[in-house]
């Protein structure tokens, strides 16, 4: 993600539409076949504004990929988890919350 080319995943569930920001990466799960694919691959590499565009997140987030980063995000999450100061939240359907209720960026009522 730090350079600049477009992942090209494979998601039939569409779970990397809700952690990822919308135009990053390519689904090959939503073209009809292999061929459609390709000739989208070939457009983005023969028009740079259309391949751009896949970049616009950039300069909004930053990427953690870093093992020390991710340890850094665990101990962040369970700090606020035993954080005795904050009050305690149940949420009965996880799901539900992320998708309709959440204020993160990535949640879809956003996106």
């Amino acid at each position: 993600m730090h350079r600049p080319i477009i992942p090209v995943v494979y998601g039939l569930h569409d779970d990397q539409e809700k952690l990822a920001p919308p135009y990053s990466f390519i689904n090959a799960a939503k073209f009809e076949n292999t061929k459609a694919l390709a000739d989208y691959l070939i457009l983005l590499n023969n028009n740079d504004t259309l391949y751009n565009e896949y970049f616009w997140w950039k300069p909004y987030f930053k990427v953690h990929d870093s093992e020390d980063e991710k340890k850094k995000s665990m101990c962040r999450l369970c700090a606020a988890l035993h954080d005795e100061t904050l009050p305690p939240k149940i949420y009965h359907n996880l799901t539900d919350w992320w998708d309709t209720q959440s204020a993160c960026i990535f949640s879809p009522k956003i996106l």
